[in-house]
């Protein structure tokens, strides 16, 4: 393998309940509660694709270009205040090192909080490019994204694999012919489509992976 494509939030950092935050206080101030049960049933779209579906279904009048941009500022500061990283993850970067990997981020979180939490990592550098849901039409399952990060890194599918805690981003490795990996250190959910699925990140092969 020539490239490893990181998913961000629930793999970099534990940041889903970050989201979770951001949606209940957002649709709160409209009257709308909701669950973190049916929050979790648009994991891997973009915030606006997910603010535009709940205010159609809850008829709010709201533009969601105003009810994005509110989404993004509670969700900056939720990142500011409180992203850690994940457990192994500097160490696992720094294995990537020894088999020539270049490292690539694609999310559907926006493009300024992904290099935002990076350089307070201290992992900016070693990333070689990322993807935020600002420059995509569709969140995973559709492998938009990834497509787009792969030319960006000029690899191919079958010469990457990705690294996802959602089902979701997996489906969407599996589509192109990329080996994916389940990472699952905060998920509670089972991924039956991944090639691999591992608790940490000691537990990915790189050696077995990559020749």
């Amino acid at each position: 393998k020539k490239a490893v494509i990181f998913d961000f939030d629930g793999v970099v950092t534990d940041s889903v309940p970050f989201h979770d935050g951001a949606y209940l206080e957002l649709f709160r101030k409209f009257g709308v509660e909701l669950s973190f049960e049916y929050l979790h049933t648009h994991i891997g779209l973009t915030s606006r694709e997910v603010i535009q579906k709940i205010s159609e279904e809850h008829r709010l009048t709201e533009s969601p270009e105003k009810m994005t941009g509110i989404h993004h500022a509670l969700l900056t500061d939720l990142y500011r205040d409180r992203a850690t990283p994940s457990p192994g993850l500097h160490e696992f970067i720094r294995s990537t090192q020894q088999f020539q990997l270049l490292l690539g981020l694609a999310s559907s979180t926006s493009s300024d909080i992904l290099d935002f939490v990076l350089r307070k990592f201290e992992l900016r550098e070693a990333f070689r490019s990322l993807i935020g849901g600002e420059s995509i039409q569709h969140g995973k399952p559709n492998p938009e994204m990834l497509i787009k990060i792969l030319e960006k890194l000029s690899v191919p599918p079958e010469e990457a694999f990705a690294i996802d805690d959602a089902r979701s981003g997996i489906i969407a490795a599996k589509s192109i012919n990329m080996f994916s990996v389940a990472y699952t250190y905060y998920s509670k959910y089972d991924i039956p489509e991944a090639d691999l699925v591992v608790r940490n990140f000691l537990e990915i092969p790189l050696a077995n992976i990559c020749t």
